[in-house]
């Protein structure tokens, strides 16, 4: 089976093989560079095709994971609120919990395939950080494009944090929040 790929300013269209291969149109409005110092305003898309088995192993980053340590698998999740960068907003439902815990803060976009994984992990990643014997989630909050941008005061009255990088671990009983330092965590385990 072959794709046809059509890119908007040229109108060339290319064929693609894409045997058991998902496929996803991107569309991107608004201004492109052209290559020679030129912005031109014109709506661009993009076929994507992407191959199956890369994209179950993106997917399945964020599946089985027990993050309360009762043996039974806890569900994370994000919404995507859209943008070339932005954002994801996570949602966390725990097996020892009757709610789900969805959060403000907005993480960066830029994954591959759209879906969170640990493909960046200066950004977002699931870890024994502490060494406690169960999984932490590290996630790397209020940056756009790769700039920080303040932390919502109000965010630093209900949760305690004031970094832009947090850890989500369950400890005593509950999902806490807590600022971290990644280059402190890596010089840490170097030591180690």
């Amino acid at each position: 089976m072959n794709t046809l790929v059509t890119f908007s300013s040229s109108r060339q269209p290319i064929s693609i093989p894409t045997p058991k291969c998902f496929v996803f149109m991107v569309l991107f409005f608004g201004s492109y560079h052209s290559g020679i110092g030129q912005e031109d305003s014109q709506n661009v898309s993009y076929l994507l095709v992407f191959d199956d088995s890369t994209l179950q192993e993106s997917r399945s980053y964020l599946m089985d994971r027990d993050l309360d340590g009762d043996q039974l698998r806890d569900h994370i999740s994000f919404r995507y609120t859209g943008g070339a960068h932005c954002c994801y907003k996570m949602a966390i439902k725990l097996s020892s919990l009757r709610d789900t815990l969805k959060f403000p803060f907005e993480m960066d976009g830029g994954f591959t395939y759209g879906i969170v994984d640990g493909s960046q992990p200066d950004r977002f990643e699931i870890d024994d950080y502490d060494q406690d014997g169960l999984p932490e989630i590290f996630m790397e909050i209020s940056t756009y494009n790769g700039q920080t941008y303040p932390i919502e005061k109000k965010w630093n009255h209900r949760y305690g944090i004031t970094s832009h990088h947090l850890i989500f671990a369950y400890q005593k009983g509950k999902l806490k929040l807590l600022d971290f330092d990644p280059l402190l965590h890596k010089k840490k385990r170097k030591k180690n």
